[in-house]
């Protein structure tokens, strides 16, 4: 996607796959994107929308995966550890099921660490994260994959859920571009999606007022 405009009656939707530019045009749109990304596309945003979305931050982090012979923590599935006890990792996703021998270890980074690690190339971030990961261990842990992911979670600050009830308020049945996301509906996965189906609902309704009218 490169850009979304408004036209007068339509909205104009321009995306590309390697050289070649597509345009879509569209009675109404959801956009279902980081709420951080939607300044950057929307060529003529309302001023609403710059004062809502102007204010929306991420978490950032680092998620690295291992294999190892033994288990840190017997019987858990989750850790999670506060930035007093440790600085770098703040949870661990262990693999309840044995995995030729081995469990599967997920690795998550605290905000602050991870945009210090953002800046380093990968051979160090995983040399910081694989040091942080022996501190529990009896072995050595086996590195199989590493992600980087500056836009993680949305942080609700205090107010937030008040700012987006408003903002929500404003998407009115007859509004063109509607938005979706975690940065709407919540900071998880069941946030972003009942978000989806509020701003669906609304286009149904809003197509629904239009047949009655036309009867």
């Amino acid at each position: 996607m490169i850009s979304v405009e408004r036209k007068n009656d339509s909205v104009e939707l321009r995306t590309q796959v390697g050289e070649e530019v597509n345009v879509i045009i569209a009675n109404k749109v959801i956009l279902a994107i980081p709420g951080t990304k939607v300044l950057g596309l929307l060529k003529n945003p309302s001023p609403k929308e710059v004062a809502f979305f102007s204010t929306i931050r991420f978490a950032s982090t680092i998620v690295a995966s291992y294999l190892v012979n033994r288990s840190p923590f017997q019987g858990a599935t989750s850790v999670w550890f506060p930035q007093i006890e440790n600085q770098v990792i703040a949870s661990l996703m262990i693999s309840p099921q044995n995995l030729g021998g081995k469990h599967l270890i997920t690795l998550a980074c605290h905000d602050e660490a991870a945009q210090d690690l953002m800046k380093q190339d990968d051979r160090v971030v995983i040399a910081t994260l694989t040091a942080e990961l022996e501190k529990y261990l009896t072995g050595e842990p086996e590195f199989l994959k590493l992600q980087r992911w500056a836009d993680a979670i949305p942080l609700f600050k205090t107010g937030y859920i008040t700012d987006v009830i408003r903002f929500e308020n404003s998407q009115l049945e007859t509004s063109d571009i509607l938005f979706a996301g975690d940065s709407l509906g919540g900071p998880y996965i069941d946030g972003a999606l009942l978000s989806g189906e509020k701003a669906a609902t609304k286009i149904l309704q809003s197509s629904l007022q239009k047949k009655e009218l036309t009867k």
